[in-house]
């Protein structure tokens, strides 16, 4: 099973194929991030968006193929600005950022 350190390495990799759809900023969170995921675990995403960047559920989806493929988990992206207050104060001790501006 991947461990977070792989992950981590794995989306820093990915960070310019990112970076060019837009994504300014990239953390992870959930049970892959706190390190003690199941086998069957997904991987909790969370981006900013460069503001001038046009971005859609689309392209969203199209981020989390990205990911998924390159680690053969399946992605669930959130965007960060899109967050509702309560789940925003749950998460935010087991965020760890992987890049930012």
């Amino acid at each position: 099973m991947i461990d977070r350190e792989e992950i981590i390495l794995s989306l820093r990799r990915l960070q310019p194929r990112l970076r060019e759809r837009g994504i300014s900023r990239l953390a992870i969170f959930g049970s892959r991030a706190r390190g003690n995921p199941r086998p069957d675990s997904d991987l909790d995403v969370l981006v900013d968006i460069k503001p001038e960047t046009k971005f859609s559920l689309i392209d969203l989806v199209g981020i989390s193929h990205i990911i998924g493929d390159e680690l053969g988990l399946s992605a669930n992206m959130f965007m960060r600005r899109s967050l509702e207050p309560g789940l925003a104060n749950t998460i935010r001790p087991e965020i760890i950022e992987v890049f930012n501006d």
